[in-house]
C-alpha cells in the first residue's frame, strides 16, 4: 500500500532495548489514520519522520479487534518522490504481447526489490480524454532514468517525472 499523507503529530518512542521508533497520526484527503513506524524502518527513515511533514509513504494495514493502523515500512519527502510515466494508445492497451513487453522491461528494472522505490504510471491515452493507471508494487523501478531509456528504446513514449509535476 502507498498513500501521499500529511504527519499532524510525531509521537517518539524508545523501546526496551533502546532502539528509536514512532507512532503518527496522519492524513490524506479521505480522512485521518494512525500509524507505526517500527525501529528497523525508524533507522532508515526516522529523519524524515517529523510533524507537519508531506510524505510518500509505503507499507500494510494492520486490523486488531476494530482498531485500523498502519505500519509504515517506507517513506520519501513528497518533493524527492519520483515517477516514470509511460504513454500507451488506448487501442495497445489491452493488446498482450504489448503488455508482456512492457512488464519484462519493467522486471528487468526492478534491481534489488528493498531499493525499488520509483512507482510505474500507465497514461492510458484516448481520442478524448487520458487515464492514469498505477502499476502494482512488483513494478516498482530501482532508477527512472535507466527505466526511460530502456522503455524508449523498446519503442515505448516514457519520461520520468517528480509527483508534484505529473499534471503535465
Amino acid at each position: 500500500m502507498s498513500a501521499i499523507v500529511l504527519l499532524t503529530e510525531v509521537k517518539p518512542i524508545i523501546t526496551k532495548k533502546g532502539d528509536r521508533m514512532a507512532i503518527v497520526q496522519m492524513e490524506d484527503l479521505s480522512g485521518k489514520a494512525e500509524g507505526v513506524v517500527f525501529p528497523q524502518s525508524f533507522e532508515r527513515i526516522g529523519a524524515a519522520i517529523i510533524t507537519d511533514q508531506r510524505l510518500m509513504i509505503w507499507g500494510k494495514v494492520d486490523r486488531r479487534d476494530e482498531q485500523v493502523q498502519l505500519i509504515i515500512e517506507d517513506a520519501e519527502p513528497i518533493e524527492d518522490v519520483r515517477l516514470v510515466m509511460v504513454e500507451i494508445p488506448a487501442q495497445e492497451a489491452g493488446n498482450i504481447q504489448h503488455q508482456q513487453r512492457l512488464k519484462e522491461i519493467l522486471r528487468q528494472q526492478v534491481g534489488e526489490a528493498a531499493s525499488a522505490k520509483v512507482s510505474v504510471i500507465a497514461k492510458i491515452k484516448g481520442h478524448q480524454k487520458s487515464q492514469l493507471v498505477r502499476l502494482g508494487v512488483q513494478f516498482r523501478v530501482q532508477n527512472e532514468h535507466a527505466t526511460v531509456e530502456a522503455l524508449t528504446s523498446a519503442g515505448f513514449l516514457a519520461k520520468s517525472s517528480a509527483l508534484i509535476n505529473l499534471k503535465s
